[in-house]
Formats: C-alpha cells, structure tokens, sequence
C-alpha cells in the first residue's frame, strides 16, 4: 500500500518514479557442502576447464564459451591467485580435456596438477544445464578439492532457471548493483546468455566458505574481519540426490 502510495504523488507531482525493490523472495543457493573457514594453506587454485556433464555437443559448446565467463568471477572473488588451465594443457598432462569431479583420475593426478602450476587446490566446473533461449537456465555443479590430500572443501551443485521469479529478482538486482544497468535495461540480462551466466557465476562463487583474516596491526588489535559470513555445512550428497 505504501509503494502505491508513493508512486501516485509521484505521478500527480510529475516527478520520475525512483527504483522501488521488487516484492518477493531473491533465489539462493542451498544445495552447498562447505568448510566453516577456508584453510589457510589454500592460496593457488587451477581452475580446470569446464566439463559437460553429458555427452552432448551443444553442452560442450556451451562449456567451452562460459570457462572464460566463469574464470572471472572466481578471480573477482579475491579468494585465490587463479592459475588458468587450458584444454590443451591438460590434455598434456593427464591425457583428456576435462574432467569433474565425480570421473575416475589418473594416478598422480593432483601431484602433476601442482607440479606443473605450483597450486594447492582445483576446482572442477562442470555444466549440468544450459538453455540459450528465453527463459534462459544454466547449472553448474563446481567442487574445489585440496591437492595435497584430496579432500572436498566447497561443492554446489545448482541450477538458475529464469523462469523461476525468485531467480529472475535476484538476476535483476544483480543488474543493478553489478552491472549497473538502467531500471529500464535491467531485463537484457535474462536475455543474455553471457550475462545470466555472470550473474550465475557470480552467485555461486559467492557461497565459498570465509577467510579469516586477522587485523592484528591495526589500531585495535582485537578485531578481526571475514570477507563472507560462515556458511553451515550440509550435507551435499543427499541433497544432490533429492
């Protein structure tokens, strides 16, 4: 009621109408298995290429356009120094393009991998769903494992379907703030494939567990500051399933 209100003395005074939020719920991620904290020793991470989940050859196409899309938004998380890994060189070093997460390794996988870029974790993309045509959907399920004993410190596996209105809220605020499009521009991103799958990218990348960082010289040496609010841990691989 209060919105209407507002909109019709803005009307009668003829002055432009502000944004006003869209009413209703903004989508989340949920299905996410995460540390509390991320360890320490965490610092270079090689982003594997991106890997279709299934044999199909618009979904390999679609892999190969969003690694660079998705690469950027890990980079912009400042969590990591981001090695890039090429198709090409992985091919080198373990005989195939891509993997996930969920295949079978080489021996020795991990100890090229970090032999080669110096890395102390992957992350392993893979692409479970892409519609390039409106109402646009992509999903990915990204799992970064620890090099040195293979353990799985975050894993999610979502798809964002703009045919959903909490995702297609979400999108259009993350135009706004991100973007920063125009109130009447903000819907050419649930047109866009490479700019929904920014904002998928970027939300996803948003749920990797905290850093800790300590603040001990500053002035008061008792403050600490996280980058992300912890995360509770859940328990991936029934969600997944559900």
């Amino acid at each position: 009621m209060k919105y209407l209100l507002l909109i019709s003395v803005l009307v009668m005074t003829g002055c432009s109408t502000p944004y006003l939020p869209e009413l209703g719920p903004r989508y989340q991620p949920s299905n996410i298995h995460a540390v509390d904290l991320m360890p320490a020793t965490v610092r270079r991470v090689a982003m594997l290429p991106i890997a279709p989940s299934r044999n199909e050859s618009s979904l390999a196409a679609a892999a190969a356009e969003l690694s660079p899309v998705l690469e950027t938004e890990l980079r912009k998380s400042g969590m990591f120094e981001v090695i890039h890994i090429s198709a090409e060189q992985l091919r080198d070093w373990t005989g195939a393009t891509a993997w996930r997460a969920d295949q079978p390794l080489p021996q020795n996988f991990f100890k090229r991998l970090s032999e080669e870029t110096g890395c102390d974790a992957a992350l392993f993309p893979a692409l479970t769903a892409f519609r390039a045509y409106p109402p646009l959907a992509i999903g990915f399920e990204l799992r970064l494992v620890v090099c040195s004993d293979h353990s799985t410190i975050w894993a999610v596996d979502e798809v964002l379907d703009a045919g959903a209105p909490p995702v297609v809220r979400a999108a259009h605020d993350y135009s706004r703030a991100d973007i920063r499009t125009h109130d009447g521009e903000v819907g050419a991103i649930l047109q866009s494939p490479r700019r929904f799958a920014q904002f998928v990218s970027a939300t996803l990348m948003a749920t990797l567990p905290p850093r800790e960082i300590s603040l001990q010289k500053s002035a008061d040496p008792t403050m600490t500051k996280l980058q992300r609010q912890p995360l509770a841990e859940k328990d991936y691989a029934n969600q997944r399933h559900q």
